[in-house]
């Protein structure tokens, strides 16, 4: 026994030796893969924060360009409200013009009548003139018979001269319808060169104006119509995109927080 018990420490002294270099290896190996796993968590923590922050800086970016939209667009919007009572104004007063304008029109409608009530008067006396006419035919006709008979004679000489005096006051009458006729139309002339004559015109050119004015208001409101609902559209694709970028961040924070559970637990 005391022969062979020199090989057999040698064996277990080889084998110890064996086993010490086997854990010195283990353990150096375990020592890199720490540092390794050590220097991947730094890395990937900082490219995580990196990622964030870039995330946060979108997120700001966004929105500060969401407030100065919806700063646009209340603005936009209080042009439209100006733009709408401008709008109710000019309607008021158009409409104030169009009932001085049928007062005006009504106004000129009575003298028209009287006009033609005057045009009428002075045709009643052209019949008149012509039945006065026909008369002194027959007084020509009754002369020839008052030569015939001259003890008619001096009542049918009254008789003309009674004619006469008619045709007189109707001449008259003539003359003074033609006259009124006259001053009729002067007065029209004298009308269109008073002030409410010129008013009547100034409204007229008023009312064009005011028409215009419509017109290019409702043009404007169009405009402004189209550029809000772009504003909306740009504001509606912000918002989104802010979703978007606010999910990615979740969605990044629970990644990094699953990898650093993972090395915990390894």
């Amino acid at each position: 026994m005391s022969l062979c018990s020199p090989p057999d420490s040698r064996v277990r002294l080889l084998r110890a030796q064996g086993m010490t270099e086997d854990v010195t290896l283990r353990a150096r190996k375990t020592s890199g893969q720490m540092s390794w796993l050590k220097a991947a968590l730094e890395h990937s923590s900082a490219a995580q924060r990196e990622e964030r922050e870039q995330s946060r800086e979108t997120i700001d970016a966004l929105r500060v360009r969401i407030r100065a939209l919806e700063d646009i667009v209340r603005e936009r919007d209080d042009a439209l409200r100006s733009c709408e009572l401008s709008k109710n104004e000019l309607a008021e007063r158009v409409k104030r013009l169009d009932i001085e304008a049928e007062t005006r029109a009504v106004d000129l409608d009575m003298k028209d009548r009287h006009a033609s009530r005057l045009e009428d008067s002075i045709a009643d006396l052209r019949t008149q003139v012509k039945t006065l006419e026909r008369l002194r035919e027959e007084n020509a006709t009754l002369r020839r018979e008052i030569d015939e008979r001259e003890r008619d004679a001096r009542e049918l000489e009254r008789q003309v001269d009674a004619y006469r005096a008619t045709a007189r006051a109707a001449e008259n009458r003539q003359a003074t319808a033609e006259l009124a006729a006259a001053k009729s139309e002067r007065l029209v002339k004298q009308y269109l060169s008073t002030p409410s004559g010129e008013d009547r015109l100034r409204l007229e050119n008023r009312l064009g104006a005011l028409s215009e004015k419509l017109s290019d208001l409702s043009q404007k409101e169009t405009r402004v119509a189209r550029f809000r609902a772009c504003l909306a559209e740009e504001l509606a694709s912000s918002r989104h995109a802010l979703k978007l970028e606010n999910l990615r961040a979740k969605a990044l924070e629970r990644e990094l927080e699953s990898k650093i559970d993972e090395l915990k637990s390894f």
